[in-house]
């Protein structure tokens, strides 16, 4: 189950690079902007789903213009993400098919942070969903069996908003 926050960021994220795309269509079509060069960058290998990404994995096709720094750009964007589907060897890898990594896993043992000030309290408790970093996921702490929202900090480690 995600928060409302959550889907509420998500179909905000959606809009944002929906009216992006659109605002590149007009401005190709008026002539005021020039196509990007054919740039693909494609799997090196097999690329099971859950993969994170590393520069081995990834091989660009194509010229830039002189002077951009497109290939770079487009590489150091795929670098770090986590591979949503599997995707063979020469595959061209899009946007689509790559996410952030996920820190937390359903069912995961959790540590449990809440910091106010000087004090610190950690204890532990299990994640009610998979989350990337600044997911607001459910946790239910183990010891008191209460369930919570909290912020995906790191791997296994969440923090409880003051």
């Amino acid at each position: 189950m995600r928060s409302a926050f959550g889907m509420i960021r998500d179909a905000a994220m959606r809009q944002a690079r929906a009216r992006a795309r659109l605002a590149a269509v007009l401005l190709l079509a008026l002539g005021l902007a020039a196509p990007a060069a054919a740039l693909e960058i494609r799997a090196a290998r097999v690329l099971p789903s859950g993969t994170v990404l590393a520069p081995s994995d990834l091989q660009v096709f194509g010229a830039a213009r002189a002077g951009a720094h497109a290939p770079a750009r487009a590489v150091a964007a795929l670098l770090g993400q986590e591979t949503q589907r599997t995707i063979l060897q020469g595959m061209p890898i899009a946007t689509s098919d790559v996410a952030p990594p996920t820190l937390v896993s359903r069912n995961d043992q959790v540590e449990i942070v809440v910091e106010r000030g000087a004090l610190r309290i950690r204890t532990f408790g299990r994640a009610l969903a998979s989350g990337a970093r600044s997911d607001v996921i459910p946790v239910m702490n183990t010891t008191s069996r209460r369930r919570i929202e909290a912020v995906v900090v790191g791997p296994r480690r969440v923090r409880v908003a003051p």
